[in-house]
């Protein structure tokens, strides 16, 4: 049997048909690996960029919060008084009560972008980083409805509640502690911060390679 110059054609032709489908198949593989390095870079981007807008808005709450549990002013303690129509002498303990749980009203007015801005981090963050953020961020969140519920149980009557709830009111109201005492409001915010500091932190890295 001989081979003639058409053969040897037919031959080439055949190597270039198999070189052009590996060529098309390594593309193909190729442009998957590509499309797939893309998409997990932009979802590390996406993590990072709102893991970024959480810290931010977590630390303007936890400001927003101390700036409330910080009590009135002298100044803000005065307008509060005249506004219940005592302009002069020395307040009965009640009005004074009233005063300062207006006082508190209006900072908590006052922070309510930031209060709003932190909710709505929620359904994001635990898109992206799963339930355990619900935990952390809407019990953080709830610190300003408890602490709302101790305002207006402050501008009640002190001989109104037991010694332990009356406790309970003046730590809720303010940050910050006593050496052998403890601050429940207080435990539970750092205590919540910790955990989506540690998760935001940790979706600020780029992955290793």
């Amino acid at each position: 049997m001989s081979y003639g110059p058409s053969d040897f054609g037919s031959v080439l032709q055949g190597v270039g048909s198999w070189a052009n489908a590996i060529a098309i198949g390594f593309a193909a593989v190729w442009g998957a690996k590509t499309f797939k390095n893309w998409q997990k870079q932009k979802i590390t981007e996406k993590r990072m960029a709102h893991a970024e807008r959480i810290l931010v808005a977590t630390f303007k709450f936890r400001n927003a919060l101390n700036y409330v549990r910080s009590g009135p002013n002298a100044a803000e303690l005065r307008v509060a008084l005249a506004e219940l129509g005592h302009l002069s002498g020395e307040p009965s303990e009640h009005l004074y009560r009233q005063a300062v749980s207006i006082c508190y009203k209006k900072r908590l007015d006052q922070t309510w972008g930031d209060q709003v801005a932190f909710h709505d981090c929620i359904p994001m963050a635990v898109a992206l980083f799963g339930l355990p953020m619900n935990e952390p961020m809407q019990e953080l969140s709830d610190q300003f409805r408890r602490l709302h519920f101790y305002v207006e149980a402050h501008s009640l009557r002190r001989e109104l509640h037991t010694p332990e709830f009356e406790q309970e009111i003046q730590f809720a109201m303010h940050f910050g502690k006593s050496p052998g005492q403890t601050n429940e409001m207080d435990d539970k915010v750092e205590a919540c911060i910790a955990k989506i500091v540690e998760t935001c932190s940790a979706a600020l890295k780029y992955p290793e390679g």
